[in-house]
């Protein structure tokens, strides 16, 4: 009799706690341990360890580059949302072809969207600039040519290890032999 009330309060612990453990999908689970804070935070580390920064230009290379950062979430954003609303004005253009007038209105709306989306790539180009002459005052030539190449380094082992983690993910497999 205690065996089959101890068998079943360890069958009820693992129905239990399972749902907890599947509760989200895999990815989720990735996106958790390896989130853009944490990947944005190593990126930092091993740039500072890179550049060999001594710690008070350290610490203000972290100031500036999360500044940078920042801004650049902000334009991106906004980029995201005046794509959107690019997509939007082209439907409402394709969808009113019929009646002149309206879509006239149309194109000049989407004109004026246009502009404003054009006007926004440029304050994102205008950042980076602003960024790296910034670098280039705080950075000797040797220290800026490494951060360059740890840039363009740094985004391609990281598509390669983002690739390689949707191969061990279990979906990605059962999607590959279908």
């Amino acid at each position: 009799m205690k065996n089959n009330i101890l068998l079943f309060v360890i069958m009820i612990s693992i129905i239990l706690s399972s749902d907890t453990l599947f509760a989200q999908p895999p990815g989720e689970m990735v996106q958790k341990r390896i989130g853009p804070e944490r990947i944005e935070k190593f990126k930092m580390m091993r740039l500072i360890e890179i550049l060999n920064l001594p710690e008070e230009l350290a610490v203000r290379f972290t100031a500036k580059a999360n500044e940078h950062e920042k801004r650049l979430r902000e334009l991106r954003k906004l980029q995201a949302e005046l794509q959107d609303k690019l997509d939007e004005y082209l439907k409402k253009t394709e969808e009113t072809t019929k009646n002149k007038i309206t879509y006239e209105k149309q194109l000049k709306e989407l004109q004026k969207q246009l502009e404003r989306f054009e006007e926004n790539r440029g304050k994102v180009i205008d950042e980076e600039n602003r960024f790296l002459k910034e670098l280039r005052e705080l950075l000797n030539s040797e220290q800026m040519a490494k951060y360059y190449l740890f840039q363009r380094d740094f985004e391609k082992e990281l598509r390669k290890a983002m690739k390689h983690l949707r191969k061990d993910m279990p979906r990605y497999r059962m999607r590959e032999k279908e």
